[in-house]
């Protein structure tokens, strides 16, 4: 994968490792002193950060 060209954004993973930790989105957004829409919008983000640099790799090589 080249992350090179697809970097994640950091409040995304952010986001992703406080749900980790707090076990939901509310939780997670009280840990960071976010409000849950927001955890939810770098979650999402970083979803599509992660997908776009997944499929551009599929071209090149085999999963």
């Amino acid at each position: 994968m080249d992350w090179h060209n697809h970097t994640p954004p950091i409040r995304g993973l952010m986001a992703l490792r406080a749900v980790a930790e707090n076990g939901t989105f509310t939780h997670a957004a009280r840990a960071l002193g976010w409000n849950q829409p927001n955890v939810s919008k770098h979650l999402k983000g970083l979803e599509r950060t992660v997908a776009s640099a997944w499929c551009a790799g599929i071209g090149r090589a085999p999963i």
